[in-house]
C-alpha cells in the first residue's frame, strides 16, 4: 500500500521488515566487500542491499521453523500450514 493511503487511515508504519532466515543473505546485504564471490548475484541483491543502507527496510532474521511465507512457496505439512495461519493472523484458532 502507498504510505499517503496509510496516513489517510491513520496509520503509520515506523519501519518496514523483512523476515529472512538465511543469515549468510542478511550479512551479505550490509557488506559485500569480503565476498568475491558473489559477482553473479543479480540486480535484486543490489535493490535489496542499496534499501537496507538507505534504511528504507530491516532485515531480520527468523527461523525457519516460524517463516511464514512457506505456506505462500512450497508444500508444507498441516501441522505447519496451521502453524503459519496462527502467526499470520489467518486463523481463529
Amino acid at each position: 500500500m502507498d504510505e499517503a493511503v496509510l496516513q489517510e487511515l491513520g496509520l503509520k508504519q515506523q519501519e518496514y521488515v523483512v523476515f529472512c532466515n538465511s543469515q549468510s543473505a542478511i550479512e551479505l546485504s550490509k557488506n559485500s566487500t569480503n565476498h568475491s564471490h558473489i559477482k553473479h548475484i543479480n540486480v535484486r541483491y543490489h535493490r535489496v542491499s542499496s534499501v537496507t543502507k538507505e534504511k528504507l527496510i530491516v532485515l531480520n532474521k527468523t527461523h525457519i521453523d516460524k517463516n511464514i511465507a512457506d505456506m505462500l512457496t512450497k508444500v508444507i505439512p498441516s501441522g505447519k500450514f496451521d502453524l503459519c495461519t496462527q502467526l499470520a493472523e489467518l486463523s481463529s484458532k
